[in-house]
Formats: structure tokens, sequence, C-alpha cells
């Protein structure tokens, strides 16, 4: 095979996987993150992490916005002792949102509140495709239950005491006497 006819083939079959690549794109069910698409935000405030669970694709956008009073901080502990976190958004000032970041692996991120570790959520990622459920939007608060008003009772009718001049109240006197 001389080396024109090898270039040639060469340069068919990147004609043909270019060609490939570009049908999967448009034909595919799958269609990748944008630039345009905004990032999903996490809420974050003194009741916790709103959604605590976050469901998003490979490749989308999260984000963290302090909704409390408080300074929040969210961070992926580290499970050495007196490790640096695995992941840090620094402080997040009431009223402001952390930085983006993109999730890039399938799995299971868990965080929580640097300033109150008892404050945890989850960012997941399917596994095995760059596409799967998406359910990141926060839930409405629960609302304060109010008091049920107790119902008033009617009066009760006036019986009479004895079958003679039955026009009184009850044991307070009677007609007759």
């Amino acid at each position: 095979m001389s080396r024109q006819q090898y270039r040639l083939l060469l340069m068919a079959v990147s004609v043909a996987v270019a060609a490939a690549g570009f049908l999967s794109l448009v034909l595919g069910n799958s269609q990748p993150a944008s630039a345009t698409d905004p990032p999903y935000v996490i809420e974050i405030s003194e009741a916790g992490f709103n959604p605590p669970l976050c469901l998003v694709s490979r490749d989308d956008d999260v984000m963290w916005k302090n909704v409390g009073a408080a300074v929040r901080r969210v961070i992926i502990p580290d499970v050495g002792v007196e490790s640096p976190p695995l992941f840090d958004t620094g402080d997040i000032a009431p009223g402001e949102t952390s930085f983006k970041v993109k999730i890039t692996q399938g799995g299971s991120m868990k965080y929580q509140d640097y300033y109150d570790p008892l404050l945890k959520g989850v960012v997941q990622a399917p596994q095995y495709s760059n596409s799967g459920p998406e359910s990141c939007s926060p839930q409405a608060p629960t609302p304060t239950p109010t008091a049920t008003a107790q119902p008033t009772q009617a009066p009760r009718p006036m019986r009479c005491m004895t079958s003679i001049g039955c026009a009184v109240a009850p044991a307070v006197s009677r007609d007759d006497q």
C-alpha cells in the first residue's frame, strides 16, 4: 500500500468517525449540558440543606445559597485526623451563593456544613451513564400547624322537672307553688 493510499484511507476513516459522532449527538436521547443551562441551587440555613438529596446528571453544575442568618461553609470532610477537607466552598455569607461545582463523576457526594456538622446533604449523579433522573428543586417549607378552634356548644333546651306547669327553669321553682 502506497503512502498516498494510506493517507486517503486514514482520511476516509476520520471522516466516518466524525460523521458517526455528529449523528450520535443529533439522534441520541441524551443531550449534553450547555453553557446556558442554569446550575442547580441547594439552599442552606439553620434548618439544614434544602433539598437534602440532589439528583443531577454528569456535567451539571451545583451551587449552595445561604438563606439563613449565620455564615455557612460547605465541605466534604477527609477521613484523616486533622486533615483538610476534600472539598471546601469557603465561607458563604447570608444571602450569598457559592461558586459553581461541576459534577463530573458518578456516585454520591456527601457534604456537610463546616460550622454545624449535623447539617448534611448529598449530591448524586448516575454511576454508569451520563444522565439520569434529575430532582434538585428546594422543597417548600412545611407550614406551621395552627390551633383548631373549639366549636361552641349550642345552649341546651330547657326541660321541665314536672309535668305540671312546665313553664319554669329546671330546679328553680314551679308555677303551682
